[in-house]
């Protein structure tokens, strides 16, 4: 079963600028795989990186070279976690941005 997620879309902050969509902060915080400074640490990396949802997608699906800046953050055993967590909610579909 796809999480209700799935449809998820980047929102748009008040200065026109793409923020991270708060369903990303969402599914972050409700990964119990992963340590709470771990969580934290991703939610800061994929601001730094202005992801969306998807866009974490695409890195969790790609090469270990994309997978880079969540590797710097997390715990070998913890990536593949979230990477497990994703395919689970999502199916493992990844969308273009």
């Amino acid at each position: 079963v796809k999480s209700a997620l799935a449809g998820a879309r980047s929102i748009t902050g008040c200065h026109g600028r793409s923020t991270m969509a708060t369903e990303l902060l969402d599914w972050i915080s409700r990964l119990a795989s992963i340590s709470g400074d771990s969580r934290r640490d991703l939610i800061r990396v994929a601001r730094q990186h202005d992801w969306d949802l998807w866009a974490l997608g695409d890195v969790l699906a790609g090469d270990p070279q994309q997978q880079r800046p969540l590797s710097t953050v997390l715990r070998p055993r913890e990536l593949a976690a979230v990477c497990r967590a994703w395919r689970y909610d999502f199916g493992g579909e990844v969308r273009s941005r």
